[in-house]
């Protein structure tokens, strides 16, 4: 019998793997049960070395040598396609035991800006019903940001905005240090 979680939690890029760490590391803490499957994705080797999820996939091939895009959108979404059998075949198995995927993006760095087009598209391909979860600084968006975030309601289920403010660089230095 295969064990049924709530649902998959897929982080994408550095930002939304850091807020992952703090939503796993506050499971850990409290004693409660995880429910939820967690996989990170990351163009960066090094950001997916302190990702708390045990599943971690680094996109791309040899062109970003798992080094990261360098805030290069495209090459985000250029990994995300090359990984993108991958990723399907990861989404269709973990469709066989729940409907539901929450995607966690932030709205910098190459690989969420790049890659949450290719990979919502993929799951909702999978058959699973997704909500993306933008995670943001806490200030005010820009237009840019805006305009991301209007181009990414067209492809989800449901949409919606985590404010964080500082917390991710001080739960950073806590879940990072070695």
């Amino acid at each position: 019998m295969k064990r049924q979680c709530r649902k998959l939690c897929v982080g994408i890029g550095g930002e939304s793997i850091r807020f992952l760490n703090l939503r796993i590391a506050g499971q850990i803490v409290s004693g409660t049960k995880m429910k939820d499957r967690y996989i990170v994705v990351d163009t960066d080797g090094a950001t997916l070395m302190c990702a708390w999820a045990p599943t971690r996939l680094q996109l791309g091939g040899p062109k970003i040598l798992g080094l990261g895009t360098g805030g290069d959108i495209e090459a985000g979404r250029t990994a995300a396609e090359e990984s993108r059998e991958i990723l399907l075949e990861l989404f269709k198995k973990e469709a066989e035991s729940m409907k539901e995927m929450c995607l966690y993006a932030g709205l910098h760095g190459g690989t969420a800006l790049g890659a949450t087009p290719v990979i919502c598209a993929l799951a909702k391909s999978a058959g699973l019903q997704t909500t993306l979860n933008v995670v943001t600084d806490g200030n005010e968006l820009t237009e840019k940001e805006n305009r991301i975030l209007a181009e990414w309601r067209n492809l989800v289920d449901e949409l919606d905005i985590i404010m964080e403010e500082n917390r991710l660089q001080k739960a950073e230095k806590i879940l990072c240090t070695p």
